[in-house]
């Protein structure tokens, strides 16, 4: 009996991740929000170098927007970070993240860049899901205002 139970909680995780990598953490599915009025959307390429730096430091290295990455705790491409979009206003940055693993999540973080562009300051991180992310990204960027 005792194994019988330990069968249908295993089955009831593998149904968990499935459902949530179907619903969340789909490879085709490309997270994106217009960003509010008065910023303007930046690719990685487009960032200060400061900013790409502390990105990597708090990251790591992330897929690109659209490209596959590990979005359950199943290892296809070693990468279980996607960038969904970056914003920019002033000094402020929003960088909002897919991060895959057992539980599917998307991690958002604002940034201030330093007054003379030579550093970026981690200000707040907050965790979205794909129904929460526009308004999550938009709070952090209307907090530098």
């Amino acid at each position: 009996m005792r194994h019988l139970t330990r069968l249908f909680v295993r089955l009831g995780y593998v149904f968990a991740a499935v459902v949530a990598a179907l619903y969340w953490g789909g490879q085709d599915r490309l997270l994106d929000c217009p960003p509010p009025k008065g910023a303007t959307r930046a690719t990685l390429a487009d960032t200060p170098p400061a900013l790409r730096q502390s990105l990597q430091e708090e990251i790591g290295e992330m897929a690109a927007p659209g490209e596959k990455f590990d979005a359950t705790e199943a290892i296809n491409t070693g990468r279980n970070r996607r960038l969904a979009f970056i914003w920019n206003e002033g000094r402020r940055w929003v960088v909002a993240t897919e991060k895959g693993g057992t539980l599917y999540s998307d991690p958002v973080f604002a940034y201030d860049l330093a007054p003379d562009g030579g550093r970026a300051v981690l200000m707040e991180r907050r965790i979205a899901m794909p129904d929460t992310l526009c308004q999550i990204a938009g709070e952090l960027l209307t907090t530098a205002r």
